[in-house]
């Protein structure tokens, strides 16, 4: 039985862990006041609160008064009500299969036998023909609690069994942690033969060590809520710890101590958290580097169905520039997207991936690509001497085209050729792929609704470029001209684009024509997305709306001027209309009077959209 104290057992079960972990620090302790606290003492009357209502409800006498709870409020009463439905089901649930539950609460339980003097008290224990169910309230919202393997509770178990096994043929041992602030309700489960093994070949040894007052002394996890933490740090007590630095730790980040250290004083030497960022994976963990643009971002999501199908069994992650996070919110093939902001540094110094792949040139690309921890690297990078360096013949021979426009001019293959070969892909027409958000399908159905299309073809179109590449517009006497015609053959006409399109769609409203709509110039990446869905064709220049509108499977009219238009992979589903005469300058401005744009005309352009609208 337990002896008779002050109602504390040196070792109960809310300090078993530590014991385990660290013998000497219950000593250590012992002296020390228990100074309580607010959370405390509001976890007590929560406790209390929760006692009444399952006594009451089982018909078990409660003679304390709970009228005046000092720290009582509605959300107590609710965290309780959710225990108290938890114990419910599992009795009700134990009852209807005829096994004869016994449920009590406050249960003074004597582990003695392996915890000297050891005991303690159990919320909840409900005893069948079969087993036990030992649950406990945690009343607190700071840290999340695992059932699995938790020392309080196994030992609860066990001095349960102690008190029923004459009584009840028990075989299974079920435990539970209900945390309802933080929505969390624990499960473990063991048999009763492993239970009486931790409780004599793993607490036994242990828990005799630290009521001598024996052991060594290690920090870790358990020293949250130790009495004596900070005078262990001030102590020749802790001259005795290994400080030898794991700096290659997933949770150490480089300049500053790790969260760990911070919160329990854990070293290195004796930490349950270390994991080295070296550990093997089953799966080949990839990080894709592509920051922007955006279209570009856009249009080379389709390596992403071929590395899935040549690293069967992988991980994904993209790091991208903020602005540009949208395009990749939600495909399914990327694991985790990476922002390129403040905390970019921190995440790739704590992360090992097996390949990098890195498709773009820029200086931040490349550095990048450097600085992060890797086995290999597809793509370019940049050695000691400065030089890019390609990883295989295909990204040899596409650099010299960033550097020569001749060069770019001359390619006759698409971006999605030579990117797919410098992965080393099995094809090079995996699809685009084009998230769109259920909230963003929503407004554009709704949109739809409103506008009250006829039954013809939905044409988009969308006049603008941006602002970085002016030259890549069509001009809009042209656009307006070609729209009048295709609202005189009463087709549905839907104006696509962004603030930078305003201008644009500002001056074809004007013109008051026939079923036109605007998509509006507000939308999010994925709204707008969503919008070219809606086009059966989009007729556009060389820009995002154009990889949109192709990964989204519709029919494409592009009009080509300054930029390459044998990069473009229209997957059969598209024409490309093409200024002979002056093309592929890659030119941010023109003094030309005529401009390679004005040169495409109107009549191209609709005998193009007749090829695919009739």
């Amino acid at each position: 039985m337990p002896p008779k104290t002050n109602g504390h057992s040196l070792i109960g079960g809310s300090s078993l862990e530590r014991a385990m972990e660290c013998p000497p620090s219950v000593r250590l302790t012992e002296n020390f006041e228990d100074e309580g606290s607010v959370y405390a003492q509001e976890g007590s009357e929560a406790h209390l609160l929760l006692e009444k209502k399952i006594k009451e409800r089982f018909g078990i006498p409660f003679d304390e008064d709970t009228s005046n709870l000092e720290y009582y409020s509605e959300e107590m009463e609710e965290c309780t009500d959710t225990a108290l439905n938890y114990v419910v089901e599992i009795y009700e649930r134990l009852k209807a299969e005829g096994k004869n539950p016994f449920i009590a609460s406050e249960v003074l339980v004597d582990f003695s036998d392996v915890v000297p003097e050891g005991f303690g008290s159990s919320d909840i224990v409900i005893v069948y023909d079969g087993g036990i169910y030992v649950v406990d309230y945690k009343h607190g919202r700071g840290v999340e609690v695992s059932c699995e393997r938790n020392p309080q509770l196994m030992i609860y178990a066990y001095g349960s069994l102690l008190m029923f096994e004459s009584l009840y043929d028990i075989t299974h041992i079920n435990m539970a942690i209900v945390q309802p602030r933080l929505n969390n309700i624990s499960e473990w489960s063991c048999s009763k033969d492993e239970l009486v093994d931790w409780a004599n070949n793993e607490v036994k040894p242990k828990a005799t060590l630290a009521f001598e007052g024996k052991g060594e002394y290690k920090c870790g996890p358990w020293c949250q809520f130790c009495k004596a933490k900070f005078n262990m740090l001030k102590s020749k007590i802790m001259k005795k710890l290994n400080y030898k630095l794991y700096s290659d730790c997933i949770n150490f980040p480089l300049d500053r101590p790790c969260k760990y250290q911070k919160e329990n004083g854990a070293v290195c030497s004796s930490c349950k958290k270390y994991v080295s960022v070296n550990k093997k994976s089953k799966q080949t963990k990839i990080l894709i580097v592509k920051l922007g643009a955006m279209g570009d971002v856009l249009r080379t999501t389709f390596i992403l169905e071929g590395l899935k199908e040549k690293y069967k069994n992988s991980t994904i992650d993209w790091l991208v520039d903020k602005k540009n996070v949208d395009v990749l919110v939600g495909n399914k093939y990327i694991d985790i997207i990476i922002p390129n902001d403040n905390k970019v540094f921190e995440f790739l110094s704590s992360t090992k991936y097996d390949i990098v792949i890195n498709l773009d040139l820029s200086p931040e690309s490349l550095s990048f690509t450097k600085l992060v921890f890797a086995d290999k690297i597809i793509g370019y990078y940049l050695d000691k001497s400065r030089k890019i360096v390609g990883s295989n013949e295909y990204a040899k021979k596409w650099l010299p085209a960033s550097a020569y426009d001749n060069l770019k001019k001359e390619n006759e293959h698409t971006y999605q050729y030579w990117m797919a070969n410098i992965c080393e892909l099995k094809k090079d027409n995996y699809e685009i792929v084009v998230p769109i958000s259920k909230e963003a399908e929503q407004k554009a159905k709704k949109l739809k609704s409103s506008l009250k299309l006829n039954k013809n073809k939905v044409i988009g179109i969308n006049p603008s470029a941006g602002k970085r590449w002016v030259m890549k517009k069509w001009r809009i006497e042209k656009y307006i001209k070609l729209i009048k015609i295709l609202s005189s053959k009463d087709y549905n006409i839907l104006l696509l684009g962004g603030k930078d399109d305003e201008e644009e769609i500002k001056l074809i409203l004007k013109q008051k024509i026939k079923n036109v709509y605007s998509t509006g110039t507000d939308n999010s990446v994925q709204e707008f997305f969503a919008m070219v869905d809606l086009c059966d064709l989009v007729v556009c220049g060389d820009t995002m709306a154009m990889h949109a509108a192709l990964g989204l499977k519709k029919n494409v009219v592009a009009i080509f001027g300054p930029t390459s238009y044998n990069e473009i992979e229209m997957y059969g589903r598209g024409i490309k209309i093409v200024s002979m005469e002056c093309n592929c300058c890659y030119k941010p401005d023109c003094n030309k009077k005529v401009k390679c744009m004005d040169k495409v005309s109107v009549e191209n352009v609709l005998d193009a959209i007749q090829t695919y609208i009739y």
